[in-house]
């Protein structure tokens, strides 16, 4: 898994990265254990919220992943907030893998 910021979001807010086909899923419902909430979504997209206002967005079919940085932190700490999203999204997906 390989973190980019996308690249037409200039101000920092939004980045992307790939899970495994079929595992998204099975990586959201770990993090909704471990503190992020569900939130309503258009059909095909899974989106989750930590109580930080960052969100996950995942497009099931394709396991593309959306973090969306939320707008309030300083964009000189985005990418690190950013970071800290997929440092999450990365232990779940060793999570999911390892039947924890």
């Amino acid at each position: 898994m390989q973190l980019e910021r996308e690249v037409t979001c200039l101000r920092s807010l939004n980045w992307r990265c790939d899970l495994l086909p079929g595992r998204g899923p099975l990586v959201l419902e770990h993090l909704l254990r471990n503190g992020w909430s569900a939130i309503p979504g258009p059909p095909g997209l899974s989106v989750i919220r930590h109580a930080d206002l960052h969100e996950i967005a995942l497009v099931v079919r394709s396991g593309r992943v959306q973090i969306r940085v939320h707008y309030t932190v300083p964009e000189a700490e985005r990418r690190q907030a950013a970071e800290r999203v997929f440092v999450a999204l990365v232990r779940a997906t060793l999570g999911v893998s390892s039947g924890a």
